[in-house]
């Protein structure tokens, strides 16, 4: 399956906490992984993540989109929005 997923905040720092769950959910999903970030943030995280696709498409099978929730922590907040326990 291929999963689009947004990241609807552009901060270095939400990105930062974003990306180790999205690489999770690949790793358990197995799914392809696009992971819409910031364009100017691409090149911190492509090399270091090289399972995930750091671009877009038009062809997906699923959209998710990730926010940051001001009432958890910050990784919790993403999982949740993942379907994924938060570890």
């Amino acid at each position: 399956m291929i999963v689009k997923i947004k990241n609807t905040s552009s901060a270095l720092g939400d990105t930062i906490g974003s990306v180790c769950q999205v690489d999770r959910y690949q790793k358990i999903t197995k799914n392809t992984v696009y992971y819409l970030i910031n364009k100017n943030l691409i090149h911190l995280f492509e090399k270091a993540y090289p399972n995930i696709l750091f671009k877009d498409t038009d062809v997906f099978d699923e959209y998710k989109e990730i926010h940051f929730h001001f009432d958890q922590p910050l990784q919790k907040g993403y999982s949740d929005d993942l379907g994924l326990a938060f570890e």
